[in-house]
């Protein structure tokens, strides 16, 4: 219910209220996955790589909005960080997280208007960030239309072994090692309900 209010706030400045559609939901699930998935192509730049991320955090926190009936306005400025911030409300991310993923979005505005280059560091945690969300959507998805996954865990990407290596694990905003992170990571799915018989 306060979820609900929050949100009824901003309708008309930066949000609109929409039926809530399980196929639309669905859908935007399914790009982020893809998108996600693409970004894990080792190919591709690394600015490439973390478009691709970050494009999978927007789709995802859309559907988390959209599951709740609002939609972002995106001919207001700033609908970017709306649909960041709104994942305090449609999903209940904390504060670590939330700022986690503003940076990103900020990181992600000076590509594109300045050119700058993207680390190992920062598309790791793009790439990490993206997959949790990924997760943590889906699961609010299966919760309100009762539904089977929409995505399949066996066919989600994979950080590489160079991602991992690049990268920084953190638990509850605490820097752990590799196998403190993944036991983390583990745990957190089975608590999400995905296990290796999830069809």
């Amino acid at each position: 219910m306060e979820t609900h209010n929050l949100l009824k706030n901003l309708i008309g400045v930066t949000l609109d209220t929409i039926e809530r559609d399980k196929l639309s939901i669905q859908r935007l699930l399914e790009a982020s996955q893809a998108s996600l998935k693409d970004a894990q192509v080792m190919e591709l730049s690394n600015e490439g790589r973390f478009d691709l991320a970050y494009k999978s955090i927007t789709q995802s926190s859309s559907a988390a909005m959209q599951a709740h009936g609002y939609r972002v306005l995106t001919s207001k400025p700033g609908h970017h960080q709306t649909i960041i911030q709104s994942l305090v409300h449609t999903i209940g991310i904390d504060s670590s997280t939330l700022i986690t993923l503003d940076q990103l979005r900020k990181h992600r505005n000076v590509i594109d208007y300045s050119g700058d280059i993207v680390s190992d560091t920062m598309l790791s945690e793009a790439i990490k960030q993206a997959m949790a969300l990924l997760m943590e959507c889906s699961y609010l998805y299966r919760s309100i239309f009762n539904a089977e996954p929409c995505i399949d865990p066996d066919d989600a990407p994979e950080i590489a072994a160079a991602d991992l290596r690049r990268g920084i694990w953190s638990v509850n905003g605490k820097i752990v090692s590799e196998a403190e992170g993944r036991a983390a990571f583990s745990k957190k799915l089975k608590e999400l309900g995905y296990s290796k018989n999830d069809s």
